[in-house]
């Protein structure tokens, strides 16, 4: 007689099994947000939650945020997004390095393109753009968001965040899940 033995594992049990945490970048949707902050933890990062009961939890290490990640009521990580680009509150009119930042994504998900100037490097990147605006019931304040799918396997979110009357806008840069994978 043969026995047949079926394991079913859970989305979390497998992402948990497969893949062990050694950078934020290792973190994949469908993971346990308790053992994602342990491990994140042993490795020298800081993981908060910014709001009692919110979703996000921002991972930082030396002082710098690194991310952050969201989890749902069961748990289980939903979407990790790697910052890139963040602007402190004293830059926040400074474009150049919203500028450069995007830049650099462009360049680093391109493939080289041949220059006859010994001085000049280039990148062809080929993606896909979307965009989205959350309604706001504030006069004035606006939430806009791009997404930027490169054929590599890179995922980014530009957001655009304008707060009237004084408040502090944003603007930030994330990669987000999931990561293209990497040699271990």
């Amino acid at each position: 007689m043969i026995y047949r033995v079926i394991v079913l594992l859970s989305l979390a049990q497998l992402a948990s099994a497969t893949t062990p945490i050694k950078r934020f970048e290792d973190i994949e949707i469908g993971m346990p947000a308790s053992s994602v902050i342990g491990e994140l933890v042993q490795r020298g990062y800081a993981v908060r939650t910014p709001v009692e009961g919110a979703p996000g939890r921002i991972v930082e290490r030396n002082g710098e945020r690194v991310g952050v990640f969201y989890v749902d009521k069961e748990g289980l990580v939903t979407e990790a997004a790697k910052s890139i680009y963040s602007a402190p509150p004293s830059k926040r009119g400074d474009m150049i390095d919203f500028a450069e930042a995007l830049f650099w994504l462009i360049r680093d998900e391109g493939t080289p393109v041949q220059s006859d100037r010994k001085d000049q490097r280039a990148a062809a990147t080929t993606a896909i753009l979307t965009a989205d605006e959350i309604e706001s019931r504030l006069p004035g304040q606006t939430f806009r968001r791009i997404f930027i799918h490169t054929k590599s396997g890179g995922n980014y979110r530009i957001s655009l965040e304008r707060n009237p009357g004084g408040g502090a806008s944003e603007i930030e840069i994330e990669q987000i899940t999931p990561f293209p994978t990497q040699p271990k």
